[in-house]
């Protein structure tokens, strides 16, 4: 400030060396009114970028809840997915247990759990095939070596010898398994308890030709 006055003391001064107040009066109003309108253009370019700043604000926050809502309908939309694909596996009279890539349960129903007298909690999704079979000897529903008898299953499922096999349990039960690959490498397997079918068929085959049923011609 004391520049500028200085500058304008200085064009307000004759050639005489005495100040002419009329001109340096001029000079300081026309400075005045010059900052004065600096001003104006300072705050009408702050209130724009404030509005623009305000604008931008409102569209991120529509966007965002845009968005959340969006997420939102997705997330309920895939638990009601999950949820009827659970209901639909759990009721499947069959058991089924699927394995990742790297011989990891994925997911497995509750018939499989029955059938093999285990618990959710001794085989969550990422236990390996050894893991199933080591509970699986504690339950008394397999025998033998599960780090053989894992290795195997997982050579035999990954290269597709095992498509179809039945097992029989040491409590006398049969139980029919039939292996896929999936596409991205895994592979699932259904389990079905055919105990009741194989002893039918074997009365069957025991009966006399003359015990035999008849069978109505078609």
């Amino acid at each position: 400030m004391h520049k500028l006055f200085s500058k304008l003391l200085t064009k307000a001064t004759r050639p005489a060396g005495d100040v002419d107040t009329a001109v340096l009066g001029d000079l300081v109003s026309r400075a005045f009114e010059e900052a004065d309108q600096d001003r104006r253009r300072t705050d009408r370019s702050i209130r724009l970028m404030v509005d623009e700043l305000e604008q931008l604000t409102r569209g991120l926050e529509k966007t965002v809840q845009q968005r959340t809502l969006e997420l939102d309908r997705r997330e309920r939309e895939l638990r009601a997915q999950s949820g009827r694909f659970e209901a639909a596996v759990n009721h499947m009279s069959q058991g089924l247990v699927m394995f990742d890539n790297e011989g990891r349960v994925v997911v497995c129903n509750q018939r499989y759990l029955d059938m093999y007298k285990l618990t959710p909690d001794q085989v969550r999704p990422g236990c390996t095939m050894m893991d199933l079979l080591l509970q699986r000897r504690d339950s008394g529903t397999f025998e033998g070596d599960p780090t053989k008898g894992s290795t195997q299953l997982m050579e035999d499922l990954k290269t597709g010898r095992l498509a179809s096999r039945i097992i029989d349990l040491p409590d006398g039960r049969a139980i029919s398994i039939v292996g896929r690959n999936t596409p991205d490498g895994g592979w699932i397997a259904t389990h079905e308890d055919i105990t009741e079918r194989r002893r039918a068929e074997r009365k069957v085959t025991q009966l006399k030709p003359d015990e035999a049923p008849l069978i109505a011609a078609e």
